[in-house]
């Protein structure tokens, strides 16, 4: 997955997270858990140290409960690279979700990028 991938990846789970509701993660202990899909699960670490392995800032990705990636919005990051579980079926999964709670992940994007 080129850098830039992983970072769309890495803006369209934070989108999935803020439009079911996430806010002030930061203030929160700990990890905080998306799940993507029936197989796909982001932790955000959103603290300035590492947290329960996560380093500051990064998520780290989980396929059927196995780790499966670690990913950052700027330095990008590594996604595994087997037949069901890779970067492809990742953002299509991220895509699907979205698409089926109908949030449009293009346009939340783009207010990002405006403000």
């Amino acid at each position: 997955m080129s850098e830039r991938l992983i970072s769309e990846v890495y803006t369209y789970i934070a989108l999935l997270a803020h439009s079911r509701g996430a806010r002030n993660i930061k203030d929160s202990p700990g990890l905080y858990e998306i799940k993507i899909d029936e197989h796909w699960v982001a932790q955000m670490n959103p603290h300035e140290e590492t947290t329960d392995n996560v380093p500051p800032y990064h998520m780290a990705i989980f396929y059927n409960g196995w780790p499966a990636g670690l990913i950052h919005g700027v330095s990008g990051g590594v996604i595994c690279a087997g037949e069901a579980a890779n970067e492809d079926t990742l953002l299509a999964a991220v895509r699907a979700t979205a698409d089926a709670e109908g949030i449009n992940l293009v346009a939340l994007s783009e207010l990002e990028e405006e403000a």
